[in-house]
C-alpha cells in the first residue's frame, strides 16, 4: 500500500516462537517493511497459510493462525496513535474479531480508510465490523461463505456483494 505514497509500509503482527519468525522478519525488513511494532509470542508458533490450486485454477487454503490468534484488545489499543496516523489500515482474519473491531473503530474515527481482507479463518464476520470498514475484499468463495448466497453467475455475485454491503 505504501509504494509511491512517500509513507512507510508498517506491519503489526505477532511473530511466533519458531524458526519461521526470524525468516519472515528478515524478508519483510529486506523488502522495506517496518516491523518495529511487531511482537513475539513465546507460547505460540508463527501463523501460516497454505494455498492449494487445482488444475482448473480453483483455490483452497489451510490457515493456521498461530501467534496472531493471541492478540488482545489491549494490545490493539496501544497502537491507536499508529493507526490514526496511517494512510490506510488493512485487517485480516487471523486476528481475533474483537481486535479487528477495536482497530477499525479507531481508524474510522480518525478518518483512516479500513480494508478488510476476509480470507483466512472461516468464521462469520461481525456486522458492526463491516460498518467500520471502507472496503471488504472477499474472493468468490469467501463471498459465498459470508453471505450464504449462490455465486454461480455475475448477477449472483453482484447480489451477494450488495447483500454484504447492506449489512
Amino acid at each position: 500500500l505504501a509504494t509511491g505514497t512517500g509513507r512507510p509500509a508498517v506491519l503489526v503482527c505477532e511473530f511466533g516462537n519458531d524458526g519461521y519468525a526470524e525468516t519472515m522478519r528478515t524478508a519483510l525488513q529486506e523488502a522495506g517493511v517496518d516491523v518495529s511494532r511487531c511482537a513475539h509470542s513465546a507460547e505460540l508458533p508463527t501463523g501460516q497459510g497454505i494455498v492449494m490450486l487445482t488444475p482448473d485454477g480453483a483455490a483452497s487454503s489451510i490457515v493456521v493462525p498461530g501467534a496472531n490468534a493471541g492478540w488482545t484488545a489491549e494490545r490493539a489499543a496501544s497502537l491507536e496513535e499508529l493507526v490514526c496516523g496511517a494512510s490506510a489500515v488493512l485487517l485480516q482474519r487471523e486476528i481475533p474479531e474483537e481486535v479487528n473491531l477495536a482497530v477499525a473503530r479507531a481508524a474510522c474515527a480518525a478518518g483512516v480508510p479500513v480494508l478488510q481482507d476476509v480470507g483466512g479463518e472461516d468464521r462469520p464476520i461481525d456486522d458492526e465490523l463491516l460498518r467500520e470498514v471502507a472496503y471488504v475484499c472477499p474472493n468468490e468463495t469467501e463471498l459465498e461463505r459470508l453471505t450464504g448466497m449462490a455465486i454461480g453467475s455475475e448477477a449472483e455475485i453482484l447480489a451477494a456483494g450488495r447483500s454484504l454491503q447492506s449489512r
